[in-house]
């Protein structure tokens, strides 16, 4: 295990998340294109953001000109490092560092590539988890491309300050650390010859997008501390994203448009599980997507940035601690339609009925809890929901199942597409 020293470790750290905070650091990107044939291209990115470097070279006052080493040679100014290194662009953000493209003949040339891939140094001394990484494409004889990848992170031992550190100090380096953490853009982009479907693992820090897979490292090594993490992927054709969401179905287009659109990904065995009632954190997690929200790990909890998405925006009453016992419960008919209605009013208002849904055309209204009643009206009002039956009993206690929610986010979302 590699182990270093937290560059500093005084108040000049709550300058520089100050200094740093909301800025994207560092990039570090893999984008492969795999050909029909098993030949094809590798672009492998890493790079800093200018502000990253302005504030090395200057430790962040402008006081005290410093060195920063990049790749093992050492820069004495931001200017020669520009002039002498390679640059790349990322959503409107410029990076200083190395791009490297290459070709390979077959995939067990691929393989060796990604065998022999290291976690790249960082400019910033940090303290460096053990990492065990693997990852395995093959071609089986029916000609499709399967992707087989683990992940296990051990995380480092903190090395001991050359002095005690205050509280202040303390909160101070902890900061640092999860601003570090949280401007750093890490991810694998796949281009397979064929759409690709995930077979295996958690949808964590998973992307699909038709034949163009995407790993979001960041989420997936969140998920990865101290456990291992296993994905496979394949383009093996099949009569749909899931093997209990059968054609023929009332489920399954809603469904299969829902995983096209990277918004669901199943249980991470191949499975849906269509009939299984739905639990705060799975519908947080649909949300989330949906609305393009924070989502994945944090805490230990696969749910947790989707949950405290989703209570940050209102959308869900706010049920205490986001751990599993809170929200890997079943959520009622009531607390999901109010939701939605939260989550979807906005863009439907021009949708609404002309001769509004009242409280009196919903038999069992004085059954709903108060806090949903105006949202579940909005619902009725916009077309989320018509009720269960002919006479809009709406059944609020009631657990709704998995297929039923996507299919109410298929609904609305078919509705605006449309609408546009």
């Amino acid at each position: 295990m590699k182990k270093t020293k937290i560059m500093a470790l005084t108040l000049a750290l709550a300058l520089m998340v100050t200094c740093l905070s909301g800025c994207a650091l560092m990039m570090t990107s893999v984008q492969v294109k795999i050909n029909d044939d098993c030949t094809g291209m590798i672009t492998a990115k890493t790079g800093y953001s200018e502000t990253l470097l302005e504030y090395l070279f200057t430790s962040g006052d402008g006081s005290v000109p410093q060195t920063v080493e990049i790749n093992g040679k050492k820069y004495s100014s931001l200017e020669k490092l520009k002039a002498e290194t390679q640059s790349f662009e990322y959503e409107e953000e410029t990076y200083y560092g190395e791009f490297v493209v290459g070709a390979f003949k077959n995939l067990d040339e691929l393989n060796r590539v990604f065998a022999h891939t290291e976690t790249v140094d960082t400019v910033i001394e940090i303290e460096t988890p053990e990492t065990e990484r693997e990852t395995v494409f093959r071609k089986d004889d029916q000609g499709n491309i399967t992707m087989d990848f683990r992940l296990k992170i051990t995380p480092a031992e903190a090395s001991e300050p050359a002095e005690e550190l205050s509280a202040e100090q303390q909160a101070a380096t902890e900061a640092m650390a999860e601003e570090l953490q949280n401007g750093v853009i890490s991810f694998w982009e796949i281009e397979f010859p064929a759409p690709v479907k995930q077979i295996k693992g958690e949808p964590v820090g998973v992307s699909i997008e038709g034949n163009k897979l995407t790993l979001d490292f960041m989420q997936i090594s969140a998920a990865a501390q101290e456990r291992e993490i296993v994905l496979a992927f394949s383009t093996k054709e099949s009569n749909g994203s899931f093997s209990d969401v059968l054609p023929g179905k009332w489920y399954f287009t809603a469904i299969e448009a829902m995983a096209d659109r990277g918004i669901v990904n199943g249980m991470g065995d191949g499975t849906f599980v269509p009939e299984g009632t739905i639990t705060y954190a799975q519908f947080c997690n649909i949300a989330a997507k949906t609305r393009k929200l924070d989502n994945g790990p944090e805490n230990g909890y696969w749910a947790y940035k989707a949950v405290k998405s989703c209570i940050d925006k209102g959308y869900i009453a706010d049920l205490g601690d986001v751990v599993p016992a809170n929200y890997d419960k079943a959520m009622p008919r009531e607390a999901a339609v109010a939701a939605m209605a939260r989550i979807f009013f906005a863009d439907m208002e021009d949708a609404q009925t002309e001769v509004p849904v009242t409280e009196q055309d919903i038999p069992d209204y004085a059954d709903i809890s108060d806090g949903y009643r105006k949202d579940i009206l909005n619902a009725y009002n916009v077309g989320i929901t018509n009720g269960v039956d002919g006479n809009r009993t709406f059944l609020p206690a009631k657990t709704l199942s998995r297929a039923e929610v996507c299919q109410l986010f298929y609904n609305v979302l078919t509705k605006l597409d449309q609408a546009d």
